[in-house]
């Protein structure tokens, strides 16, 4: 085999013919480069900042919804808030009516979870009326997850 036999074998078929020309990134390129590498440096600055936080204890937040009657029954929506950086498990709730100091009717509810930094929302059921009553919404235990 003659030398010039082997380097056309040697060759790339694709590399046959004249090779295209660079030309500079255009400012359209620099410009989607510059925001793409921001977007990344700030995505790691908050995980970093987020990581370095204190860790803020499970506080829980409980306020009445919306009163709804359907027939007998009255609903009423309550929403429990986590203001703490951990996520509870099972919380227990109870709802308390009272009619001139004394207790009128209680029932009890449950979430399955409340995330940190967020909130949930159920539904107590009462056989009185919460509107006539003083409502006490308390929060009786929770779980850690």
């Amino acid at each position: 085999m003659t030398r010039n036999q082997d380097q056309n074998q040697n060759q790339d078929p694709q590399d046959s013919g004249p090779s295209p020309t660079r030309r500079a990134p255009g400012a359209l390129e620099w410009t989607a480069s510059g925001l793409a590498l921001l977007l990344i440096a700030t995505a790691l600055g908050y995980l970093v900042w987020d990581a370095l936080q204190p860790a803020r204890p499970i506080v829980l937040q409980v306020t009445p919804g919306q009163l709804e009657r359907r027939m007998a029954r009255f609903y009423q929506q309550v929403e429990v808030r986590n203001l703490g950086s951990a996520s509870t498990g099972t919380v227990q709730l109870r709802g308390t009516l009272r009619r001139d100091g004394e207790i009128v009717e209680e029932v009890a509810g449950q979430l399955d979870t409340v995330p940190a930094d967020s909130a949930r929302s159920t539904t107590l059921v009462f056989r009185e009326d919460p509107g006539r009553a003083t409502l006490n919404l308390d929060v009786e235990s929770y779980g850690e997850p």
